[in-house]
């Protein structure tokens, strides 16, 4: 029987450009810039940073999701991951990934922050495991339940097909959603399930399952580092800036000045794509600016009441000042745009778990 989460431990040794990778236990497969290593007799790896591009590690289990690391300089440290599998929901068409329960340091702070929301830094703890939407929820999913193209409703919808060609297609993520839109697409979803497993994500378990847990404080999903945002996401960027000259983008050239499909860009540590840009992301939570000074160390779920929603990943619009992993934003519930879209969450049930959807890294 495989273990729903499996843990590993990743010590690296060495100060020059040629480093060991001793891994615990030993994965299937290990990779290092895209070429397969095998292990010496003491199962370590020997590997050789190159100065010039970003260093891509990759392990893989069978059965697992695989757990990707970009590592700038050589440096001796010990790094301690758990991966992650994905399942699949048939009555949505829908991969899940499952989230395991733990601890995790919310928020940031820092010198550029344009609100005091987003601190500071607390530790929050996840009890009970979830499974979040591997990707964000697509146009033939969304049709799959609601038998209609909702975007298609909002009067702005035609001007700006015409002004940002906004990308169509059952891959896309669906856009131009209300947070009321979504509440009737998770009611119609948990009618059609005969239980009410599906909701939209905290603030707080969006941010845990974007870290991929853990207690590091990155600004972004990966890291720091905002040159490797276009790896990882669709964000305002050098492509983004040919049809907005004046806007400020990342340093970095993503490709899809608009929307992109779903699963094109390297997926975070746990296996979950798109947790950065392309669309925003409503979240169950009322939204409070004040609220990390007062909310519980357990679970968090947000003021029981207010006037706007949280949304968090940011999207294709915003730049590398406005991605941040720890980034709190709102909007009126009411409130439906062309970046606007959601993830879902189902809850999870040890005595009805989900099928194990189909390993493609290995």
């Amino acid at each position: 029987m495989i273990s729903l989460f499996f843990f590993l431990t990743i010590t690296i040794t060495g100060y020059s450009q040629t480093v060991r990778v001793c891994i615990d236990p030993l994965p299937d497969r290990f990779l290092f810039n895209q070429k397969e290593f095998y292990k010496d007799k003491n199962n370590c790896f020997e590997v050789t940073f190159e100065s010039s591009k970003e260093n891509l590690m990759e392990v893989f289990k069978s059965g697992y999701n695989t757990q990707r690391r970009h590592l700038t300089t050589p440096s001796p440290s010990k790094l301690e991951f758990q991966l992650t599998r994905t399942y699949y929901d048939s009555e949505l068409n829908m991969e899940f990934i499952l989230v395991p329960p733990g601890k995790f340091l919310m928020g940031y702070q820092g010198p550029n922050l344009e609100k005091k929301a987003h601190a500071p830094p607390h530790l929050v703890q996840i009890t009970e495991a979830f499974y979040l939407g591997k990707t964000e929820v697509t146009q033939s999913q969304w049709r799959m339940i609601m038998k209609t193209d909702t975007w298609k409703n909002n009067p702005q919808y035609q001007y700006y097909r015409e002004k940002e060609p906004i990308g169509e297609g059952p891959n896309y993520p669906v856009s131009w959603l209300s947070w009321h839109d979504t509440q009737k697409f998770i009611a119609k979803a948990n009618f059609k399930a005969g239980s009410n497993i599906y909701r939209l994500a905290s603030e707080a378990e969006f941010e845990y399952a974007a870290r991929s847990g853990g207690s590091t404080n990155y600004h972004y999903i990966f890291g720091n580092d905002p040159k490797k945002i276009c790896l990882y996401g669709n964000v305002a960027d050098e492509s983004f800036k040919k049809h907005h000259p004046n806007r400020k983008v990342a340093p970095c050239n993503d490709g899809y000045p608009f929307t992109a499909p779903v699963m094109q860009f390297l997926p975070n540590a746990w296996g979950f794509y798109d947790m950065l840009g392309n669309l925003w992301s409503w979240v169950d939570d009322w939204y409070d600016p004040d609220y990390y000074t007062k909310s519980p160390s357990k679970n968090p779920r947000g003021p029981k009441e207010g006037l706007r929603k949280s949304k968090r990943g940011g999207c294709y619009f915003g730049n590398h000042e406005h991605v941040a992993v720890g980034d709190r934003f709102f909007n009126l519930p009411s409130f439906q745009w062309v970046f606007m879209g959601l993830r879902l969450y189902r809850s999870y049930d040890p005595d009805k778990p989900l099928a194990l959807a189909h390993q493609k890294d290995l």
